[in-house]
């Protein structure tokens, strides 16, 4: 059961992570509206943007043993 915690609470901050992306998105084009921006100020945000959209590509979904609810390399099940 410990697993299929895990697993939920995954899901969780999951959703979480997503709100907060949310958030500072529109957080930035708040701050673009009231903010006049240099050249510098661009490369710099395109920068973040650039690691948000990598940290979203490098999230693996691990598979998960449909009987124990373990991640398959930690699986205890027979083959």
């Amino acid at each position: 059961m410990m697993a299929q915690e895990m697993f939920e609470e995954n899901k969780v901050l999951e959703s979480q992570i997503e709100s907060l992306k949310s958030l500072i998105t529109d957080l930035d084009d708040f701050l673009r509206e009231c903010n006049p921006q240099s050249d510098e100020d661009d490369r710099r945000i395109g920068e973040l943007q650039e690691r948000i959209r990598n940290v979203d590509e490098d999230e693996d979904e691990e598979e998960v043993c449909e009987e124990c609810r373990y991640i398959l390399e930690d699986c205890e099940c027979e083959d």
